[in-house]
């Protein structure tokens, strides 16, 4: 960026203090899980919602999804499953139907048929 002329290049020392490298979600499926439990407690607070589980069948769905978006995808996803969680179970799976795709690791992570393993704690 310094050297295409769009950022100073004192600014540019100035933030590299220290650099912090953040290596992609997809290289760092083991964390899935507690991100994804973090990102519902926190929704369901800012949302005021019961909180509702996260079943083995739809944590399978999540981790071989390679993440293009990152945490902030996985975020997204948490919410819409907040969201269409309503009563017993989920009316539809949170991110509507599955991709195009055929390969686990393109499709979307949450597909229809994963609808009914989230549901409210009884």
């Amino acid at each position: 960026e310094v050297a295409a002329g769009r950022l100073r290049p004192d600014l540019a020392l100035f933030l590299n203090v220290f650099p912090l490298p953040c290596p992609p979600l997809r290289e760092r499926r083991d964390d899935i899980p507690l991100l994804a439990d973090h990102l519902l407690a926190v929704t369901c607070r800012r949302m005021n919602r019961a909180r509702p589980l996260i079943t083995a069948r739809v944590m399978q769905s999540l981790m071989p999804y390679d993440w293009p978006g990152n945490v902030r995808e996985l975020r997204n996803v948490i919410e819409r499953a907040v969201i269409l969680t309503t009563g017993g179970k989920a009316g539809r799976g949170p991110c509507g139907t599955a991709a195009a795709s055929t390969s686990s690791a393109t499709r979307s992570p949450m597909p229809a048929r994963t609808a009914s393993a989230w549901s409210r704690p009884s």
